[in-house]
């Protein structure tokens, strides 16, 4: 996996209720400059069901989705959220990343898998 120029900026979203959730990546979205490359990697919950869908990012085309089956991103989900994540860094190099977990519970694990190469050296985690 080839390093990007810059290291990418990271947030973790996990532990609120889907309004909630849709209510703080909506927050960060509109928090990142206008042009900024983002990638949304989002646990079993379909944009539109969380608020932030299609309709709301129609007016940011350097924004894009992925959805993952519902199951915990560093257990269950492990190998489709990094065979996501490979495929993200390699062919959209973002410069947001977004991964948004429907359970808090496993947080600290994910975190410290994303922190774990080879992802240490590309992403940079904001508030993790």
């Amino acid at each position: 996996m080839p390093a990007p120029a810059e290291r990418i900026f990271t947030h973790l979203v996990t532990g609120r209720p889907g309004i909630e959730r849709a209510a703080f990546i909506t927050k960060l979205l509109d928090s990142i400059p206008s042009g900024e490359k983002i990638t949304l990697i989002l646990e079993g919950i379909p944009p539109v069901v969380t608020g932030v869908g299609p309709q709301e990012l129609s007016a940011r085309p350097d924004i894009s989705i992925h959805v993952l089956a519902p199951g915990c991103m560093c257990c269950i989900g492990n190998l489709a959220m990094r065979v996501t994540l490979a495929r993200v860094l390699r062919l959209e190099q973002p410069r947001h990343l977004i991964l948004a977990m429907i359970d808090e519970s496993h947080r600290n694990s994910l975190v410290k898998l994303m922190k774990a190469p080879p992802y240490d050296t590309l992403l940079d985690f904001e508030g993790g």
